[in-house]
């Protein structure tokens, strides 16, 4: 018999007399004393699968003490059950417990103890006393849910054996040093009352046995010796570790019968239901459970049966911070036999990369418990995306189930149609010249020209960056859908080098009207710009008109207000409204200013908003016009009959000497 599962040699050698005579104990008996060190699994299963199961039982911790290391439970948000064994002998402030949430190695939170608690009784291994419970001296990490103790008829049923320090296989034993991984495997319970295969008296033990299919040290109680897919177990840094019956701890690690935890190795828990009002004594969250009875019920909802969610971040723009999509997961039912659930899988399909979640999986959510969770949208990319996650669920009963998450979103570019520059203007120095920089000409491959060399329009392809798509060439069609949506530089109108206003920032189609704002003076003029205006309503949210200004240009009906300035009549006008608006503006902030900017042509026509120009000391830059227009188309033309002889044959090339 092995004296302890507590760790390493150190531990044994330094806990003096109760050590020393299970070592005697051994010899008498003929066993191997062993130093046992951790989790052994089926072949099959192997380490790694080992590792796998154990790394969503992050309630189980690593337990340093002076001498050496073992494992323990969180029973509530600042306790710990582990094994007595353990902890004798050492002072709380020479302990340490670690948190392992990713189960990488590498911990994510260490405690400090300020105080244990040690069930009474001797210090032999196998009285059914070595249980312990340590105080942390701050609260566990969110998220990371407490085990019930457990209390009933255990034999018979699958239990979770979890822990730290060394691995192995069960051809080999212990082959592996600690890693700081946790390991989990499964056992069948055989035996509770005295420790069976040890020789040695007492009770409250639980006895476990290492099938491998032909060995079956336990088969005299019934065992089979049929193992577990999952089958394994433990060995010496799992001492205090648990035995888990749907999440409820119903022993820790005592003791082991080898020396390397082989097939046929036994493993001894001591019982921590019979010790549940001491627990709760030194513990006072710790709550108590049982096998269950009824399956679990996942859903998305805490209220309800929620098997399908929805969510759509709306539409966003490139580059947007946006807020991620909180949900969660609960097991519906609450009520005592209910089994907890456990989340085994998620599935996606569909936009993943873009659409994604931080779902990580899960075991023992206790009845009526919710865990919560986050949907982020990637917006470095523009586009509609949705995805889907297939979310898998079982439990201790069997009982498999499905939840489906959807997701959604469109990520739009902020360029307007023909923008090149995606500053919000389409004008001359920014998007044309760039344009006729780069000219390809149609269909030339390879080209892969972007959007700011001038590449704004194509066969739709694109539509997600552009209204009216992209080729990767630039053409024609790129510098006519510029010239259609050419508004002049209103990127420009804004504060100058000096401090001063700079020249107007005038929107250039010709069939709407101008507001001409005066930054010095705050006079308004409105200009029919070639079109009339037999109406017009400007408003904003600040009361920042000055009515005792305004001049009427319209004869008929007349608003003015300190937030509303408004007039209508059939006969159309035009000219100065007076010094109605505040000085110093530039051309965002006139944009600002303006909640409402609506101009009525002609009677029945629909309502526009006015082209503002702000005028400063600075050179007028005009709107583009008609003769600078036609020079450009005529350039256009040009350039489009380039590429047309480009892509004569090779015959009329030589014709033209080329």
């Amino acid at each position: 018999m092995d004296p302890s599962r507590g760790g390493p040699t150190l531990i044994a050698r330094k806990l003096s007399s109760f050590i020393v005579g299970g070592l005697l104990l051994a010899a008498a008996l003929g066993l191997p004393a062993r130093s046992v060190w951790a989790i052994v699994a089926h072949d099959p299963l192997g380490v790694a699968g080992a590792t796998d199961l154990g790394t969503p039982h992050t309630n189980v911790v690593s337990l340093f003490v002076p001498a050496g290391f073992c494992s323990g439970t969180l029973i509530d948000s600042t306790h710990i059950l582990t094994a007595k064994h353990c902890t004798a002998g050492a002072a709380p402030s020479s302990m340490s417990v670690q948190f392992y949430l990713d189960n990488d190695g590498v911990a994510d939170a260490t405690y400090g103890v300020t105080a244990k608690a040690e069930a009474a009784g001797s210090f032999s291994l196998l009285d059914g006393t070595d249980i312990a419970v340590l105080t942390l001296d701050a609260p566990a990490p969110a998220g990371v849910m407490p085990a019930r103790i457990g209390f009933g008829d255990a034999v018979g049923h699958t239990a979770e054996l979890v822990g730290f320090g060394f691995s192995g296989i069960g051809s080999t034993g212990t082959t592996i040093g600690f890693d700081g991984q946790r390991k989990a495997v499964d056992n069948i319970v055989d035996f509770y009352g005295a420790p069976q295969g040890s020789g040695a008296g007492g009770a409250n033990i639980f006895s476990t046995d290492f099938d491998s299919g032909s060995s079956n040290t336990l088969g005299f109680l019934g065992s089979s010796p049929t193992p577990l897919d999952h089958e394994g177990t433990t060995a010496g840094g799992d001492s205090g570790g648990p035995l888990l019956i749907d999440g409820k701890i119903y022993g820790v690690v005592s003791s082991g019968s080898t020396s390397n935890s082989p097939y046929g190795d036994i493993s001894w828990w001591t019982g921590a239901g019979q010790h549940y009002s001491f627990i709760r004594d030194h513990a006072p969250g710790v709550q108590l459970g049982v096998i269950p009875t009824v399956s679990s019920d996942a859903s998305f909802s805490d209220l309800s049966n929620v098997d399908v969610l929805n969510l759509d971040f709306g539409t966003v723009a490139v580059d947007d911070v946006v807020a991620p999509l909180p949900f969660s997961i609960s097991n519906l039912p609450d009520q005592l036999t209910v089994a907890s659930l456990d989340f085994l899988s998620d599935t996606g399909s569909g936009d993943t990369g873009i659409l994604t979640t931080d779902l990580m999986r899960f075991v023992n959510l206790d009845r009526g418990a919710t865990r919560s969770f986050e949907a982020l949208l990637d917006t470095s990319t523009a586009g509609s995306f949705s995805a889907s996650y297939d979310l898998s669920f079982s439990d201790y009963l069997g009982n498999d189930q499905t939840l489906s998450l959807n997701l959604s979103g469109i990520v739009q570019s902020l360029c307007a149609i023909g923008d090149a520059d995606c500053d919000g203007d389409v004008d001359i120095n920014g998007d044309i010249l760039p344009a006729f920089s780069n000219f390809t000409g149609p269909g030339t491959a390879g080209t892969n020209k972007t959007r700011a060399q001038g590449d704004v329009h194509g066969d739709g392809t694109g539509a997600t960056t552009d209204p009216a798509g992209h080729d990767s060439d630039v053409d024609v069609s790129d510098l006519l859908t510029m010239l259609s949506s050419f508004t002049g530089p209103l990127d420009e109108g804004g504060v100058g080098p000096g401090g001063g206003l700079m020249g107007p920032a005038e929107a250039g189609d010709p069939a709407i009207p101008d507001l001409i704002y005066d930054a010095a003076t705050g006079e308004v003029v409105l200009d029919p710009d070639g079109s009339s205006i037999i109406g017009y309503s400007l408003q904003n949210a600040t009361n920042s008109f000055l009515p005792g200004n305004h001049t009427p240009i319209l004869v008929g009906v007349a608003t003015a207000l300190t937030s509303q300035l408004e007039e209508a009549a059939l006969a159309p006008g035009s000219g100065s409204i007076g010094l109605v608006f505040p000085t110093g503006l530039d051309l965002a902030g006139l944009q600002a200013l303006l909640t409402v900017n609506q101009v009525s042509r002609s009677l029945g026509a629909p309502l526009v908003p006015f082209d503002l120009v702000v005028l400063s000391s600075g050179p007028v830059v005009p709107e583009p016009s008609t003769y600078t227009m036609t020079a450009l188309a005529i350039l256009v033309l040009g350039l489009y009959g380039c590429g047309r002889r480009r892509a004569d044959s090779p015959a009329r090339a030589r014709r033209l000497g080329r």
